[in-house]
C-alpha cells in the first residue's frame, strides 16, 4: 500500500459549503445554500463510515476516533464537494 500524505489530499471545490467547528470533537454543522441528500465521510484511507445527523445540517462523529477525515456532500449519487473535517478529543 502507498503511503498517503495528508497534504496531497485534495478537496474539491465544485460546492460551497463549510465544516464548523473544524476541528471538531465530533459533533459539526455544514454550513451550505447546497440542497443536498447526505453526506459521506472518509478517513484518509478511503473508509467510509456514518455520520449520525442529529438536525438540520448537523452532524455526529462522536463514536470515531481522532483523526482526520474528509466529508462529502452528496446529492443524486454525485459528489457536490468534499473538505477536510479535523475529529479531536
Amino acid at each position: 500500500m502507498k503511503n498517503k500524505n495528508i497534504n496531497n489530499l485534495k478537496e474539491s471545490n465544485n460546492s460551497t459549503f463549510h465544516i464548523l467547528p473544524n476541528p471538531s470533537t465530533g459533533i459539526f454543522k455544514i454550513s451550505t445554500a447546497e440542497i443536498f441528500d447526505k453526506i459521506e465521510v472518509t478517513n484518509i484511507i478511503g473508509r467510509s463510515f456514518n455520520a449520525i445527523q442529529i438536525n438540520d445540517n448537523q452532524y455526529s462523529i462522536s463514536e470515531l476516533p481522532s483523526g482526520l477525515y474528509i466529508v462529502s456532500l452528496i446529492k443524486d449519487g454525485k459528489k457536490l464537494g468534499s473538505r477536510r473535517l479535523m475529529k479531536i478529543e
